[in-house]
């Protein structure tokens, strides 16, 4: 049963919380950013689940999904040492900041928990 709950049941809700979160950002900033699924190396090892290119710019901003339930059982969510270095190590090599997305279920519907994120980015995009 725990293999089963690990291996199926959590990457298929870790699919759909991630696909729901880049909908509803594409969605938001249609026209300004184009977001895409990271390639497997930047997803490991930049810990990046997300890339959005800025449209007109020569930058990419970096989106870590994160579910609600690593917020309560963290009292918030707490960015590791080592993903602070490999958030920093993306800005460097894309020249955009890495912004982290929480999300929860609403019902059967994954959306956005810190919706705060969104002025974050449009904030972001306005120093550009």
């Amino acid at each position: 049963d725990y293999i089963r709950d690990v291996t199926l049941v959590r990457s298929y809700e870790g699919y759909h919380r991630e696909s729901a979160v880049y909908r509803e950002l594409s969605t938001h900033f249609d026209g300004r950013i184009r977001f895409q699924e990271s390639d497997s190396q930047t997803d490991s090892s930049l810990d990046v689940d997300y890339e959005g290119i800025v449209l007109g710019k020569n930058i990419r901003i970096g989106i870590q999904v994160k579910p609600v339930s690593a917020r309560v059982a963290h009292g918030g969510i707490p960015i590791t040492d080592r993903a602070k270095q490999n958030f920093h190590k993306y800005e460097k090599k894309y020249g955009g900041k890495v912004f982290l997305v929480v999300s929860k279920k609403r019902g059967r519907i994954h959306v956005l928990d810190n919706t705060e994120v969104i002025n974050e980015i449009n904030n972001y995009l306005e120093t550009l």
